[in-house]
């Protein structure tokens, strides 16, 4: 038998896998590369956890305009594959964001991914840049 959590441990926990990034690296864009801080939570909606809402947040301290970037979309995971696509806003910009990766791991008990996520015009009439990425997740 597994002896319950303290209260304040479970908290502090809680608190940590939502403040904690979940992605690092680089946006790369025409003028140069930018650092990338991503925090992104996905919420499965079906049984096998394979189909995914999606909500995110990056910020990118070095851009030279635009600092945060926001993005809800949809995820599909399965095996080692993801892949996803979501509007994103920046500065009143808005582009779409495909995605594609791998997950490293075993689902359910904590996996790190690569993500490599396209910046497209939301009219699709320009390529503004792409994200390479890597982090974790828990599902």
């Amino acid at each position: 038998m597994v002896a319950p959590m303290n209260p304040v441990a479970a908290g502090i926990f809680i608190a940590g896998l939502t403040l904690l990034p979940t992605d690092v690296g680089t946006l790369i864009r025409n003028d140069a590369p930018d650092f990338v801080l991503g925090w992104s939570w996905q919420f499965p909606f079906t049984a096998n956890d394979r189909h995914r809402a999606l909500i995110g947040v990056d910020w990118i301290p070095t851009a030279s305009d635009h600092h945060v970037r926001a993005r809800a979309g949809y995820c599909y995971a399965v095996g080692h594959l993801i892949t996803g696509l979501a509007a994103a806003i920046s500065g009143g910009d808005p582009t779409w964001s495909p995605e594609i990766g791998v997950r490293i791991g075993e689902p359910r008990h904590g996996t790190l991914h690569l993500l490599a996520r396209a910046e497209v015009g939301f009219r699709v009439d320009s390529f503004q840049g792409v994200a390479l990425l890597a982090g974790w997740g828990i599902l």
